[in-house]
């Protein structure tokens, strides 16, 4: 990937997706790939119509979906099963972050099968909860359900080192203690899965901000989240409020340690992108469900949303975020459900960015001082107080000295 402003907005307008992390991520050639994993993909091409597969750098997109998929194989090979990529899907309601987790059971399992609460037209949002999806939301009873075969060894095989998703309630554009507090508990793995976010606000109001760490003491190492992806509806506005309280939190200090409380990297994902008007992109759609109008409401202008993925970039990168990833994203919905390599693209790009290890840990062990240590810190702060109390009270004393003998002096003379 060429890393060159000028590069990276060419390949913008060419591409589904946009990676922006300054990192050259080589990807083997089509010949070292698994005959199985080549299968599985000529498969998930059957029934994409010839319009909706671009050239990528000069590859077919099948072929790029392909080394995607290995190099996710390669990944889940070398990790950790018991130290599992924990994702949290962040963002206001309706922004699509349920159609995520949808999208990418279907592009794994093949199946276009809701396991995530998605609303459509008005009802845009039914998650209430703090939902948990092990393994993408792929048990080893869903994998009875993949038909072919070939797929099903591999997805298999993959199965424990795939990520956790943890998606969200949407929350309001709104920075204040309450949002934070719930942010630091959702972000620290305090809050278990199937929480009502509702419910904890009506704590909230009820016992006071500062309640919730009382009824969740304990984090849990399984729920700790090692990935924030923040997603943000094309169609929507900026949540300023929200992306500030996030901020904050990802801000905040371990002052014992003199650590960062949280080390989660931070991604941002645009969803709706087939609203946006681009001809390199081509869809199938479902049904009776037609292309929406060139002159259609709903339609965004490239060069608009250009500026507006800027903006939000921005306002990440304002942050601090050390690693900045920019997805545009398009789910498979009711009005999407054929299979299409622009999709599959997005979404295993963006899963294999999930699995690759966070730079920001490390084999080092945290600052914990012991009691004996922490006892001579407080005797040498006391110390330090009684000497600058009885210099105060020197420079107090020799004050009022002065001023008694000038009083005197003055009294003398009269």
């Amino acid at each position: 990937m060429d890393n060159t402003e000028d590069s990276t907005v060419n390949r913008r307008e060419e591409d589904c997706l946009t990676h922006v992390d300054g990192n050259n991520h080589d990807l083997t050639s089509d010949s070292s790939l698994p005959v199985q994993i080549k299968e599985i993909q000529m498969q998930m091409s059957d029934t994409v119509p010839v319009e909706s597969k671009p050239r990528l750098d000069g590859k077919n997109l099948q072929t790029e979906n392909a080394e995607l998929l290995a190099d996710i194989v390669r990944l889940c090979e070398i990790s950790d099963p018991k130290n599992t990529e924990v994702i949290l899907l962040l963002g206001k309601t309706g922004a699509g972050k349920s159609a995520i987790v949808n999208t990418i059971y279907n592009v794994l399992t093949g199946n276009y099968h809701k396991i995530a609460k998605q609303g459509a037209g008005k009802a845009q949002s039914v998650t209430m909860e703090v939902n948990r999806f092990d393994n993408c939301g792929i048990s080893k009873q869903t994998l009875a359900a993949i038909k072919d075969e070939t797929r099903r060894d591999t997805i298999s095989t993959i199965l424990p080192n795939l990520p956790h998703i943890i998606d969200c309630a949407g929350l309001g554009d709104e920075n204040s203690p309450a949002i934070r507090e719930i942010l630091e508990l959702l972000v620290g793995g305090y809050i278990p899965p199937d929480t009502l976010i509702e419910a904890m606000q009506e704590k909230q109001k009820e016992l006071g901000v500062g309640s919730l760490k009382l009824i969740f003491p304990e984090a849990s190492q399984a729920l700790k989240v090692s990935k924030i992806v923040f997603v943000q509806s094309a169609t929507d506005s900026m949540p300023k409020n929200l992306l500030e309280c996030l901020t904050s939190v990802l801000r905040a200090m371990d002052r014992a340690k003199m650590k960062r409380k949280y080390t989660a990297e931070i991604f941002l994902v645009i969803t709706k992108f087939d609203l946006v008007r681009d001809n390199n992109l081509s869809l199938k759609l479902s049904g009776d469900y037609e292309p929406y109008d060139e002159k259609d409401h709903l339609m965004l202008d490239i060069d608009q949303f250009k500026i507006f993925e800027k903006d939000l970039a921005y306002e990440l990168n304002m942050i601090g975020a050390l690693d900045m990833d920019t997805i545009r994203w398009i789910s498979f919905t009711d009005r999407i459900t054929e299979d299409n390599l622009c999709i599959n693209f997005n979404a295993l790009k963006f899963l294999r960015r999930m699995i690759e290890p966070s730079p920001t840990k490390n084999k080092f062990e945290s600052l914990v001082l012991p009691f004996s240590k922490y006892i001579a810190i407080y005797i040498y702060m006391f110390v330090k107080n009684i000497r600058n109390a009885i210099q105060l009270a020197l420079i107090v004393a020799i004050i009022v000295v002065v001023i008694g003998v000038l009083f005197m002096l003055l009294t003398a003379r009269i």
